[in-house]
């Protein structure tokens, strides 16, 4: 039997309705919420690597606002110094007459990396660390991550999938 307003089932199930952002760059904040008010948590432990300085991640909300724990890990301190080597990088590029094509990535990367972290009841704990498919599980133990966890995020550009394949001894429920 077909429900009476088919539009309404469909809705309760189309994900894109939930997005929010809070502190996510693309409604991710209000996805996860709206995943584990349907399937429940078992620790609220997230772990996300790639966070930059903390001003547009997928955990933050949950870290901030919904009582969670987690690890935060990213490579290098995003916010010192990068001006000055942008500004170096547009004057190469103007050398090479390739202002034209690369303008557009250099004004991305000026803009995100002088982007301030946001304002937060607790400051976050982001530990400096190169993830790669060879450390992975070494650094999860170094930080006393939980075997079973409840969200996995990854946003190290390009090696995502191979550090997820390398996880082996930790099952977390969303990735």
């Amino acid at each position: 039997m077909v429900p009476a307003n088919r539009d309404t089932v469909t809705d309760n199930f189309n994900i894109n309705l939930h997005e929010k952002s809070v502190y996510s760059q693309n409604g991710e904040d209000g996805i996860l919420e709206f995943i584990f008010s349907k399937i429940g948590t078992t620790n609220k432990f997230s772990v996300e690597f790639g966070v930059g300085n903390g001003s547009e991640c997928n955990t933050v909300y949950l870290l901030q606002d919904k009582g969670w724990q987690g690890l935060m890990m990213n490579y290098g301190a995003i916010n010192t110094a990068q001006p000055n080597a942008i500004t170096r990088w547009k004057r190469s590029i103007r050398k090479f007459k390739l202002f034209c094509r690369i303008i557009r990535s250099v004004n991305f990367l000026t803009q995100n990396s002088n982007r301030p972290p946001p304002r937060l009841r607790h400051p976050l704990d982001i530990k400096t660390e190169k993830v790669t498919a060879e450390n992975i599980q070494q650094l999860l133990k170094k930080y006393n991550t939980p075997q079973n966890f409840d969200l996995l995020s990854i946003d190290i550009d390009f090696n995502d999938y191979w550090v997820w394949k390398s996880i082996s001894d930790y099952s977390p429920r969303v990735v």
